[in-house]
């Protein structure tokens, strides 16, 4: 097993780990807008990998089978982002044979690496209840706020 930061090269098959991912966690939804979702990955990834989107990943052969990304967003500072730099984790995932060893461990920590050295102020994510353990594990808390989390769906209006 290989693990490392994805490059253009590895473009394809962070699209094939990516609609993996939302085929486990969204099931049915994904049906109607597959081939769309597989067009604006693929434009995406070539626009903005290694750019403000960061991938780690394991590959056996030349088979992806767990990933860890990132996405960094540039705001104005404020008193919780001085630096104004955040990141947002997305697509932790492993495929179901190689599960429970470590993998997804190994790429977040690769991750939280990297996003130290670019000087983020910090890292966010939303948690399934299976990786919550792990996150946890590697020092990221719940959020306490008095904010109420809402956003506005243009698909969906």
């Amino acid at each position: 097993m290989i693990i490392k930061k994805a490059d253009k090269s590895d473009i394809k098959e962070l699209k094939d780990i990516r609609i993996k991912f939302l085929k486990y966690e969204f099931k049915e939804t994904i049906k109607n807008n597959e081939s769309n979702i597989k067009r604006e990955l693929l434009s995406y990834f070539k626009e903005h990998l290694n750019k403000d989107f960061y991938a780690y990943i394991a590959l056996e052969g030349n088979k992806i089978i767990s990933s860890a990304f990132i996405s960094i967003s540039n705001m104005p500072s404020g008193v919780n982002f001085i630096n104004g730099k955040i990141g947002t984790v997305l697509n932790v995932f492993t495929v179901e044979d190689f599960r429970r060893q470590g993998i997804a461990k190994k790429l977040t920590e690769k991750l939280i690496e990297d996003a130290s050295y670019i000087n983020l102020d910090y890292i966010e994510l939303n948690s399934t209840k299976e990786g919550y353990e792990l996150y946890n594990k590697l020092g990221f808390k719940e959020i306490k706020t008095n904010y109420v989390p809402m956003k506005y769906d243009f698909n969906n209006k």
